[in-house]
Order: C-alpha cells, then sequence, then structure tokens
C-alpha cells in the first residue's frame, strides 16, 4: 500500500488518501484498525509518515510516570495501539510521534472517543563538543540528548538518542528546529550541569554548542519494612532540587533489597521524596540533604511500615447527599502526602503510613491519626465547589463526555475527520466510527470539523453541564477556500523551487501545509478554514520571511501577490 503524495498537499487530503489507500477498488470500504486508540502521523511538511515510532506513555502527579505501549505507523501513516487508557485524578496520558532524525512531537490524550494527529516538526543540527573543566577535549563520552523525552522511551528505542564522542570529544545530533533540549552524560560520575541546556537553529541550519563536563554528585540509600507483608520493591525515589524551581533532578526506583541510587546530581540542596501510593508514601518529603561537588551521600536506612487505610465520605451540607468530584487533600509530618476526588459516592480512600494526618476538602479540616494495619473514617459536610478543569496541566479531573460525530450529507459517518477549533492550535480527528469527546475544549470554543475538501460549518459548544445528546457535524464541499502567490527577489526575479510554509496563527505558529514553489515561483494552497486566521512563511536563503496575517472566504482562492525575498 503505496501513497503518491506531493509536497504540499494539505494534510487533510493527506488522511483521506491514507484512509481510501485501505479500500480495495470497486468495493465498499473498509476501515482498517479496531483498536481503541488510533490515530495518523504527518510529515513536517503535512505527508503522511510510514514507519515512525509512537509511544503511550503517563504523566503524573502521585506515581512515577512511565512507557505503556510501543507501536510503528503503517504505509500510510497510521498506528493502532490494543487499548486506549482511561485518565484519572492526577495522571495525564500521552502519545508521541518520534521521527527518523529524533524529531519528538507529543499530544495530550483526552476524552472517551476519537482518534490521534501527530505532525513532526522540522529539524535542525548541532554539533557538539564535550571538555573537561579545564577545556580539554573528551573522547569516547557517552551522551544522551532528549531531555525528560528520554525518560518515556523503550528501552529500544533509547541508542538513538545516545551519542560517542570522537576523538576530538565531538558528535552532532539532530533534533527540533527553534527549542532547547537537555544532554546529560550517560557515564556514571560526570555530568554536565549549566551546559546541560542545548539550543537549536532554524530549521534546516546546524548549529554549536559545548558541553562542560564536571564529576557529579549521588544519594544512596535503602528502604527497610518494618513488617515483613510489606515489599519495598520498585518504590520511586526522587532526588528534587530546592531553591531551583523545583525542577526534576532525578529519579530511581529500589531494587528488590531496597536498595537506590539517585546518581548525575550537580551540587546543591535536595530534597529526598518517596512516592508509592499503595505504600502510602505518595510525595513524602524526607530531610533536606547538602550535595558537595563529586560527594557520594549514603543516607541511613528509611523505615516504611504496613500502611494504614483512611476513608473519606464527602456528603452536601445543604441537602446532606454525597459529593462526587470534590477535591480532598491529606498533608501528613513528612509534607504533602495525596490528593484526589470523590467518587460518585463521594468517597475517597489512600493509603497512609502510620501517624498523623490533616485531611481537607473545601477548606474544611480534620485531623486523624492513621495505625499501621487499620482503616479510619472521616465525614465532611461540606459546601459543594464546582471543579475547574486545567486544559495546561492535564491534571484536573475526567471530565463528562461531550460527544461529537461527523457525517455526510446522508447521515453516514466519517472516520478520522479532523476537529479543528479556532481557539486551540492541538487538532483530533474523530475515530473509525466517526465519533469524536469534545470535553477537552472549554464552553465557548468554535469547533469545525473537517476532511479533504469537505468541511462543516463552525459550532459553538455549549455551557456545561454538556448536554446528553450528541452534537452533529455535516461536512460539505464548497466551504473551504485558497490562497495562491509567487516568491521573488526584490528586483522581480522570480524564485523556484523555494520552500513556503502555510501557518496558522491561531492562537500560535504550526505549519498546516507545505509546498515549493514552481518555475514561475508560484504557489497555491487549498483546503482553508474560512475566517482562520494564517499567514505564510517562506524558507530562503539564511532565515523566513513571514508574510502578512490573512483570511480566506468560502468558495475562493485569495491572491497575496508577490512576496519579495531582500
Amino acid at each position: 500500500m503505496v501513497l503518491n503524495l506531493r509536497v504540499g498537499m494539505n494534510r487533510f487530503r493527506c488522511l483521506l488518501g491514507a484512509i481510501l489507500a485501505s479500500c480495495a477498488a470497486n468495493a465498499p470500504c473498509q476501515i482498517r484498525g479496531t483498536g481503541p486508540l488510533e490515530g495518523f502521523v504527518l510529515d513536517r511538511a503535512g505527508r503522511s509518515a510510514a514507519g515512525v515510532d509512537v509511544i503511550l506513555f503517563h504523566g503524573s502527579t502521585r506515581v512515577a510516570a512511565g512507557f505503556e505501549e510501543h507501536v510503528r505507523t503503517d504505509g500510510s501513516g497510521f498506528f493502532s495501539i490494543p487499548r486506549r487508557p482511561i485518565a484519572t485524578a492526577g495522571t495525564q496520558w500521552m502519545v508521541a510521534a518520534i521521527g527518523p532524525s529524533g524529531e519528538f512531537e507529543f499530544q495530550n490524550l483526552w476524552g472517551s472517543f476519537g482518534a490521534c494527529l501527530l505532525q513532526l516538526p522540522p529539524a535542525s543540527q548541532v554539533r557538539v563538543k564535550a571538555v573537561d573543566g579545564t577545556g580539554r577535549p573528551m573522547p569516547g563520552l557517552r551522551v544522551r540528548v532528549g531531555g525528560l523525552a528520554t525518560a518515556y522511551m523503550p528501552p529500544e528505542l533509547l541508542p538513538r538518542f545516545e551519542h560517542v564522542t570522537n576523538a576530538a570529544g565531538e558528535f552532532t545530533f539532530t533534533g527540533d528546529a527553534k527549542s532547547t533540549t537537555l544532554a546529560e552524560v550517560v557515564d556514571d560520575g560526570l555530568a554536565c550541569f549549566e551546559s546541560a541546556n542545548v539550543p537549536l537553529p532554524a530549521e534546516g541550519q546546524t548549529g554549536s554548542h559545548t558541553l562542560v563536563v564536571q564529576p557529579s554528585s549521588s544519594i544512596k540509600g535503602r528502604l527497610v519494612a518494618v513488617d515483613e507483608r510489606v515489599s519495598v520493591a520498585g518504590v520511586a525515589v526522587e532526588a528534587i532540587p530546592v531553591g531551583k524551581g523545583g525542577g526534576w533532578g532525578c529519579l530511581a526506583r529500589t531494587q528488590s533489597d531496597g536498595t537506590f541510587s539517585l546518581t548525575n546530581l550537580p551540587p546543591g540542596k535536595y530534597w529526598v521524596a518517596l512516592r508509592e501510593d499503595s505504600l502510602g508514601v505518595g510525595w513524602n518529603f524526607l530531610d533536606q540533604h547538602d550535595l558537595g561537588r563529586g560527594q557520594t551521600l549514603e543516607l541511613a536506612d528509611i523505615q516504611v511500615a504496613d500502611p494504614g487505610r483512611l476513608v473519606c465520605h464527602v456528603f452536601d451540607k445543604a441537602t446532606g447527599a454525597p459529593l462526587s468530584g470534590q477535591e480532598l487533600r491529606l498533608t501528613g509530618d513528612g509534607g504533602l502526602g495525596m490528593g484526589g476526588p470523590t467518587d460518585a459516592n463521594g468517597e475517597v480512600a489512600f493509603a497512609a503510613q502510620p501517624g498523623m494526618y490533616r485531611a481537607n476538602v473545601n477548606r474544611v479540616e480534620k485531623r486523624v491519626t492513621v495505625e499501621s494495619g487499620k482503616s479510619a473514617t472521616l465525614r465532611f459536610d461540606v459546601a459543594r465547589v464546582t471543579p475547574v478543569p486545567s486544559l495546561d496541566s492535564g491534571f484536573g479531573d475526567p471530565q463528562p463526555a461531550l460527544m461529537a460525530r461527523a457525517v455526510d450529507e446522508l447521515g453516514h459517518p466519517i472516520p478520522y475527520a479532523v476537529v479543528n477549533s479556532f481557539d486551540d492550535p492541538e487538532p483530533m480527528l474523530t475515530d473509525a466510527q466517526g465519533r469524536v469527546d469534545l470535553s477537552r475544549y472549554a464552553p465557548g470554543y468554535r469547533i469545525r470539523l473537517s476532511q479533504g475538501p469537505r468541511t462543516s460549518r463552525a459550532q459553538v459548544l455549549p455551557s456545561k453541564p454538556w448536554p446528553g445528546n450528541e452534537i452533529t457535524f455535516t461536512l460539505v464541499p464548497g466551504l473551504l477556500g485558497a490562497v495562491s502567490g509567487s516568491v521573488a527577489f526584490a528586483k522581480g526575479k522570480p524564485i523556484s523551487r523555494v520552500v513556503v510554509d502555510l501557518m496558522s496563527a491561531e492562537p500560535w505558529g504550526r505549519v498546516e501545509q507545505s509546498a515549493l514553489t514552481d518555475g514561475a515561483g508560484g504557489f497555491t494552497f487549498d483546503g482553508l478554514v474560512p475566517g482562520k486566521l494564517y499567514y505564510l512563511a517562506v524558507h530562503a536563503g539564511s532565515g523566513a520571511t513571514e508574510s502578512r496575517k490573512f483570511v480566506v472566504r468560502a468558495g475562493t482562492t485569495r491572491k497575496l501577490g508577490s512576496i519579495a525575498i531582500r
């Protein structure tokens, strides 16, 4: 199955071609892929990206983040992951595409239905030189580039992000253009601190950077079970910098005997924190520690007891009814213990280490003592607070579904239609049945669905609570617009084979389509959404020339004239 897609073809048509590629000639279309989490990956120019690695992973405020699934796109850029996880309070699932040159694009996984659309970013290179504190080159040094992104990688992908310096102490890597990534020394006992952030230049360019490698510090310790029923293996332990904005220092898990090692740390002050909900040590902070350069700090044994259980019931003080979705915070002597929302029965439960705790719901606080291996119960009668979702953090309470469906003029479902919001740049797709959950968007957002030459009229999302019925988007031809223009030198000579990007300006720039100018310097982009703000970026010479912003009208082609390159 091969797709012949020209540069500049809009990504809606790429998706349509990918779907049709799975259909036999003169036969009804059979939608491929029945897995619960599907999607497409496009390259930087909006073309189907085959053979791209796709991973499913999660971040969390309560448990250590981690990798879950690894698949690859097929010849049409399509991928299918066997299961679609359900977001819970404190956990946000994400899906990421890793390009052949190390480009990394991820997307938060929202709602219960819908497919993903990931577009790989532009790439550039950096030539890195590693030196020691005196400026001498460091040959044979293993360096991993990619920062926190590599923390979620399956083991088989990590070698793609690791480099070994040559005899001159140098290596070259490719990454996301106009971004900053993190370099870390793989070899124990060494690290690059102040120079670890590596800036990448504009697309197609090669920058340079110097890594100053110095001896690193480490913290070692051991968890000891007070009760033989407690397992101390696999507990997440983290070194958190003090006074550095709460950044991530080092995360490790205990071995089968409870030992752990936090390595490659710069000198400074650190909290050591345990994160394991099942033991009742979710975000329990231990003592602060000062680390000198090159120092290895051996901690005293950390005792972990058989946890107790705390069950909290929350009721509406006005009606006596159980309250769901109310956030409870549990704080102990070791710092912030854990938190979470009440369920449909107004209940939330925690495992907790023995000790005194403060439980707080909607500004009502109670104290409770938790004993090892025993249960304690609290009742709260409070005023109801409506949870406010956070679209940025992704760690809010799961939101009720707002179901939508894409159909044609006859009411037939349209699979893998693109969901576009004028207020949010991150696109989604309908699933194989034409369904999508729009609960990630806020009330009042303008939503339009498109596929190829078809699009729907924009609809404004209703106020909450969401209606129980579906919102239907009918996709018809004739509602999209186009733009054309040309590129020339200042004296009027046309420039052929220059890359022109169509950029979405709302709410920030991203590549929508890409084209090469023809022999007369001309270009055309179709499939543009009326009323949406666009601009052009012309890549000629040492940088990019941007056009003025513009909108198009339905069924018409806007002519921009010539863009002069100086």
